[in-house]
């Protein structure tokens, strides 16, 4: 039987659990040499409890299938999960076919009548379920499966560490012009209510230029960003990849399972482009989300995939975490338009 190593897993609570057993080799699951291995056998406490999340159907799919789709839980070195998993978990598993037992779509579905209510009927005093239970900020609910998880997916980012923001301008500019919009002057954003200002931030120059729509006259002027005090930033880029399910109690798994469907949609919808007359309509659920996470999470940020593709975003609520470097002109030699059949 082969080893299975740290790095055959996105769960730091089995990552954890492997480096404990001490044991350095060469893992033949994902061919990792001088890595921290361990006997697939001995992680068994952590996948059994899965077992109650399905059923066995013969027209269903393998375990390490539905087990990937719910929590990324191999890493993709992994050459084939299912041989992996029934090695964990005994070869009796390796031609069983399952289904869930449900699906696990409650938070999802209410998120979809919030987000019509809070465009259409309350703005600001909604009624949803999910308002009342999910968004729960009282002290007796600290233990609230959303909140437990919001902690897991907390990045820590240094001193020293650079983001970049571009403005299309004719004149020149100073990095005086480059942070956030003066207080009251901000239109609404995909993260910010009208009027609110946030600081939209990209990790590299090639994502901040395409988030600014340039033609192919434009003048781009591109700054870093540069910290200058260490922050916490919400990763809501691949939730199910920075989860560890195996943190929780396996009677939590259900609602866990259903806040990470939603946790998907919700990056989904900060990622997706949005036309730009109907934009201020459109920006208020997730406007909602982010101010609540500024609210109730203790975080500096958001971080998101860049609808434009191949590139992180960052929404920062305050701009004096950075000290911003002069802007460098620079002129639209390209662009590139893809497209599908509608």
């Amino acid at each position: 039987m082969a080893n299975c190593c740290t790095n055959c897993f996105h769960d730091i609570a089995i990552v954890e659990f492997i480096c404990s057993d001490h044991l350095n080799g060469r893992c033949g699951h994902c061919r990792t040499d001088n890595t921290q291995i361990i006997q697939p056998e001995k992680l068994s406490q952590f996948f059994e409890p899965f077992l109650g999340l399905v059923t066995e159907d013969d027209n269903g799919e393998t375990l390490s299938n539905i087990l990937q789709k719910l929590f990324s839980i191999f890493k993709k070195q992994v050459t084939n999960p299912q041989n992996l998993l029934c090695e964990i978990l005994g070869q009796d598993y390796i031609h069983k076919k399952y289904r869930l037992n449900q699906d696990y779509q409650n938070h999802a579905n209410q998120w979809e009548d919030f987000k019509k209510e809070i465009k259409f009927s309350n703005r600001f005093f909604p009624q949803n379920t999910i308002y009342s239970s999910l968004f729960d900020v009282r002290e007796d609910n600290a233990d609230n499966e959303f909140f437990l998880i919001i902690e897991q997916l907390k990045v820590d980012y240094n001193v020293g560490e650079s983001f970049f923001r571009a403005r299309i301008h004719d004149g020149p500019l100073d990095s005086s012009k480059m942070g956030k919009p003066p207080e009251g002057n901000a239109s609404a954003g995909r993260a910010n209510p009208i009027g609110i200002s946030y600081l939209y931030l990209a990790e590299n120059e090639k994502t901040c230029v395409a988030e600014v729509r340039p033609n192919y006259t434009s003048i781009i002027f591109i700054s870093s960003f540069v910290l200058n005090k260490s922050v916490q930033l919400i990763d809501l880029t691949s939730p199910r990849e920075k989860l560890s399910i195996c943190s929780f109690d396996e009677g939590r798994f259900s609602n866990v399972i259903s806040i990470l469907n939603l946790l998907e949609t919700l990056s989904k919808e900060l990622s997706k482009p949005v036309k730009p007359e109907s934009s201020g309509i459109d920006y208020i659920p997730t406007q909602f989300l982010c101010e609540f996470l500024k609210s109730f999470s203790k975080c500096d940020g958001i971080i998101f995939e860049s609808s434009f593709g191949g590139g992180k975003n960052y929404v920062f609520y305050e701009d004096s975490i950075f000290d911003i470097q002069e802007p460098i002109a620079n002129k639209i030699t390209e662009i590139s338009h893809n497209f599908t059949p509608k």
